[in-house]
């Protein structure tokens, strides 16, 4: 879901999952639709181990492949999400020039 406004951005933190949450109180990261997380050694990959029995609210059972499909949707150039904004950006930062 793409939002903008205040508003939306309420919203959508209150009704949207996430694979992890930084705890406000302590800054750690906690497990939320994910149960664990392994980053890689290099640091461009972080696997998931997802939450069973979680479904969405209309019984649909979530999976791997939603994950898949919303970083996809995150990362669409021609979307201009935030998120996924923010994360390019951070690429092209750090190429060498």
């Amino acid at each position: 879901m793409k939002v903008e406004d205040d508003a939306s951005g309420a919203i959508r933190y209150l009704t949207g999952g996430v694979l992890v949450r930084v705890n406000r109180q302590t800054q750690e990261l906690q497990p939320e639709l994910a149960v664990s997380w392994k980053v890689s050694r290099d640091g461009r990959q972080i696997s998931f181990r997802l939450r069973s029995g979680i479904s969405f609210s209309d019984g649909t059972p979530f999976s791997s492949e939603d994950v898949a499909y919303t970083v996809r949707q995150l990362m669409d150039p021609a979307l201009h999400s935030p998120t996924g904004d923010a994360f390019r950006s951070a690429q092209a930062a750090s190429k060498p020039k």
